[in-house]
């Protein structure tokens, strides 16, 4: 790889998608870019060299000449110009959208919640699954046996499954436990993300957590 590709990779965060306000705009099937198949190559070959709030303004210049919509440039911004919405799937109050990050080494596609409260989530961020299984007896056995073992979202083609809910929405997340981005997993953790009618986030559940038999 390249100095400046590898410089290219390490500019872009690998954060998750920023907090926005109850006032954000809501995000529709009008925010989808569907760019020709050689953007991330045009991309790349133009942006490659800038960091910080230069590539972040050479991306949102790159989609507007590749005839991105004001509302695909708008979420572009809204996750500190680092993706844009790839698809988006209405399910509700809440719906589902498939995020595009070129400049990651890894975990480009991210599936996130959207138009709910908080407006984004970010399905990438294992942080509040990790602090769920702390206290399962079946992670715990995982963990005495994997010491490194690690949670890693789940690449699916879908994203999230919309689960039945008398009321409000529930979304199943599955997520993949092992000890490195290539390593095989060991098991996996399924959690569903809840909100309430008004599009509230309520929290995640921690479902079942099993082992992996290779």
């Amino acid at each position: 790889m390249s100095a400046v590709a590898i410089c290219f990779l390490f500019a872009a965060s690998f954060s998750p998608a920023p907090k926005t306000t109850a006032a954000s705009p809501t995000i529709d099937a009008d925010a989808v870019f569907k760019p020709a198949a050689n953007f991330d190559e045009t991309l790349h070959q133009n942006c490659a060299t800038q960091s910080g709030d230069a590539l972040g303004d050479c991306f949102l210049a790159q989609m507007k000449k590749a005839g991105a919509t004001p509302a695909a440039l708008e979420f572009t911004r809204r996750t500190g110009k680092l993706a844009y919405l790839s698809a988006l799937r209405e399910t509700g109050v809440v719906d589902v959208a498939l995020a595009i990050y070129p400049f990651r080494a890894n975990e480009n596609s991210v599936w996130l919640l959207v138009n709910g409260k908080p407006p984004m989530i970010d399905l990438s961020d294992t942080a509040p699954v990790q602090k769920l299984l702390e206290g399962n007896p079946v992670y715990k056995k995982f963990k005495v046996e994997n010491p490194k073992i690690l949670v890693f979202p789940r690449a699916t083609k879908d994203g999230p499954r919309v689960l039945p809910a008398t009321e409000g929405q529930r979304f199943a997340v599955p997520y993949d436990l092992k000890e490195c981005h290539a390593c095989k997993p060991v098991g996996y953790a399924a959690v569903a993300y809840i909100f309430d009618a008004a599009g509230n986030f309520v929290g995640p559940e921690l479902g079942q957590v099993k082992a992996y038999y290779h």
